[in-house]
């Protein structure tokens, strides 16, 4: 009985309810047909025209910046001295490792110098080494009081002992050039990168002071310099984040930021901006060093011997650059992220609106006329008052920005699919 009376005390709020949700589901069937009645009308009148639906959000805008990628580090490696090129080890896109002995110069009349230079050190530290002991005994003979040991004696031996230091000092000066010659015919790997210009592939030619013999870079990083507008400059801060690049035949994701930005415009009105990004799958390789080219060196290379210096060639590993990397000095545009637009319309650039002189205008049409308006006639005239003005902000990723007070969120846009629209065509109705 209780359970009767609970039952016929909630009915009522349970047919409310149910009315209720009822009511809903209709009017949204009702709406979705109309709509849907709208989407055959137009396409009916409009060929190729598809519909879509306005809606209202937030949309990144961006700048694209062309320019053209440099290695972040690199190194034109030049001659210091005018000699043979005796050995080359390397080729070019080879990877080097800080330290590996890229090129050999002929190191036989240096070499001779330098053990000439060596041998007046040690010549000069025993004049020195007796000098100094002639001194001294002298010194300790005068304080005994012999008088063969006069002032004189003393004096001529003091000054023999400061020439004896003299002497030293200038070989090894001397010894130190010629060794700091001799390493000079020893060009080494400054840092781990790549060989992206090499003048000399073989061993044999004579090269001169300051003449080029390859470029070394480190292509991992790369950055690229680029130049912006004053309305477009104003938005980017050091610091932005850049997430693509448009090689021009291919789009890549990347990581990078911009690391520079002028802060007064050049001559030509624009303003510098530089980026670093980082190289996508370049990554330095694990080095493992040749035994048998290490003998061979050692075999032909006294100098490394002579100096106690270490003989490191590089590996024979090469760098193939894939459509997934960026070669440097390519020419390349970066996508910047410029500003955030707050609650903007995105519509399909190609048909949302279209130009009435001056000004961009579309349609708008209430959803009650729509049967009206697109009957069987065989063509619907439209009247200047019923054009709207809109704001074409720009158009981002093949989209159009449009502002207008008349505008809200829920519109039908008709979709031009393969033809302009012109002036009297419905391009928006709601």
């Amino acid at each position: 009985m209780k359970t009767l009376k609970k039952i016929i005390k909630i009915a009522p709020v349970v047919v409310i309810v149910a009315a209720l949700v009822f009511g809903i589901v209709s009017r949204t069937k009702e709406h979705s047909a109309k709509h849907l009645m709208l989407k055959r009308k137009l396409k009916m009148k409009f060929k190729n025209v598809g519909v879509v639906q306005l809606a209202k959000g937030d949309v990144l805008d961006y700048v694209w910046a062309q320019g053209k990628t440099e290695p972040i580090k690199t190194v034109l490696l030049k001659s210091e001295l005018s000699k043979k090129l005796m050995y080359v080890f390397v080729t070019l896109g080879q990877w080097v490792e800080e330290g590996d002995i890229l090129f050999c110069l002929d190191d036989a009349e240096l070499l001779a110098a330098y053990r000439e230079a060596k041998a007046a050190v040690a010549k000069a530290q025993a004049n020195l080494e007796y000098a100094k002991r002639d001194y001294e005994n002298k010194l300790s003979l005068s304080k005994q009081g012999f008088n063969e040991i006069t002032e004189d004696v003393l004096i001529r031996a003091k000054q023999s002992l400061t020439v004896a230091k003299a002497a030293v000092e200038q070989t090894d000066a001397a010894a130190m050039r010629a060794e700091s010659n001799l390493k000079k015919t020893l060009i080494r790997a400054p840092f781990t990168g790549v060989i992206t210009e090499l003048f000399h592939e073989t061993a044999g030619a004579l090269v001169s002071i300051n003449e080029p013999l390859a470029r070394i870079s480190d292509i991992t990083s790369l950055k690229i310099k680029t130049a912006l507008l004053a309305e477009d400059i104003r938005f980017i801060k050091i610091g932005t984040k850049i997430k693509s690049l448009d090689l021009g035949y291919k789009k890549l994701a990347i990581s990078g930021e911009v690391t520079g930005v002028s802060a007064q415009a050049l001559e030509t009105g624009i303003y510098e901006l530089q980026a670093t990004i980082k190289n996508p799958g370049v990554e330095i390789p694990v080095f493992k060093q040749g035994r048998d080219a290490t003998k061979n060196i050692l075999k032909n290379m006294k100098t490394l011997k002579l100096l106690g210096l270490k003989a490191q060639l590089p590996p024979a590993n090469k760098i193939s650059l894939t459509l997934a990397q960026i070669p440097a000095g390519a020419v390349v545009r970066i996508k910047i992220p410029k500003a955030i637009l707050k609650n903007c319309f995105v519509l399909p650039f190609d048909a949302v609106i279209h130009k009435d002189g001056i000004d961009y205008v579309c349609v708008i049409r209430r959803e009650e006329n729509v049967l009206t308006i697109f009957g069987t006639e065989d063509f619907v005239v439209l009247h200047k008052a019923d054009f709207v003005p809109v704001n074409l902000y720009k158009v981002i990723d093949d989209k159009a920005i449009v502002l207008s007070k008349r505008l809200s969120a829920g519109l039908l846009v008709a979709v031009d699919g393969q033809r302009t629209l012109t002036n009297g065509e419905v391009v928006l109705v709601h």
